[in-house]
């Protein structure tokens, strides 16, 4: 006979949940913020996924170097919370962890400029979402090459 102590009990996924609260909060500056979006929007499911994620985005927040409460006060916007639901709802589905640190680089590089970028933030996100991970590399691929025909054209 059960006593409902079984329901209580903690299991692997939670755990893991747990785990990667703590790594999102232990992001310096926007921690407390991202740990509280995971807790409304991601359940503990994919949480590897969730977690490198977590941590390409606290690396691309830091190589811009932006003020952390700026971004901190960016996330806690409808604007900046729906940016990161939908950055991180893709990263839990992504296979491939270039595709979760391509979402990370385009959050933060959303959050990072001087007004919000939401929209085109936003469309980037979503094209990115029709994309397999082999075309978003051959429009690199020519993004790169472009970069380079001009780079030419000017010297």
């Amino acid at each position: 006979m059960s006593d409902g102590l079984d329901d209580l009990a903690t299991n692997d996924a939670d755990r893991v949940a747990v785990v990667i609260r703590a790594a999102v909060g232990a992001i310096p500056g926007v921690g407390s913020v991202l740990a509280e979006l995971v807790n409304a929007t991601i359940p503990g499911q994919k949480s590897e996924r969730l977690a490198h994620f977590a941590r390409a985005l606290s690396e691309e927040i830091r190589a811009l170097g932006r003020r952390l409460h700026v971004l901190e006060d960016r996330l806690q916007t409808s604007e900046g919370s729906d940016l990161f639901e939908e950055a991180a709802t893709q990263a839990t589905r992504a296979v491939s962890a270039d595709r979760r640190t391509w979402l990370a680089r385009i959050l933060a590089h959303g959050l990072n400029v001087s007004v919000l970028e939401y929209d085109r933030t936003k469309k980037l996100l979503t094209m990115l979402s029709r994309l397999a991970d082999s075309e978003f590399i051959l429009l690199q691929y020519h993004g790169h090459i472009a970069d380079g025909d001009h780079a030419n054209r000017d010297h």
